[in-house]
């Protein structure tokens, strides 16, 4: 069974801030590649807590998470 395209990228996600754990949420990760300018691919890798990857996003370091329902 084909998968449809771009489905993997309709997973919400939140940037959190690591100074004072502010949060942004994004309905996508296309919608959070194209606010902060960091590539979908880099993002999706470091959406594991295990891998510990951060960014700089306006002199700030951020990192990635999915939004977990609740």
């Amino acid at each position: 069974m084909m998968e449809i395209a771009g489905l993997e990228n309709n997973v919400p996600v939140r940037m959190i801030y690591i100074d004072d754990k502010s949060e942004v949420l994004f309905k996508s990760l296309a919608h959070a590649a194209r606010n902060t300018r960091i590539t979908q691919d880099s993002i999706k890798k470091s959406l594991s807590p295990m891998l510990k990857r951060r960014f700089k996003y306006n002199d700030r370091d951020v990192i990635f998470r999915i939004v977990k329902d609740k």
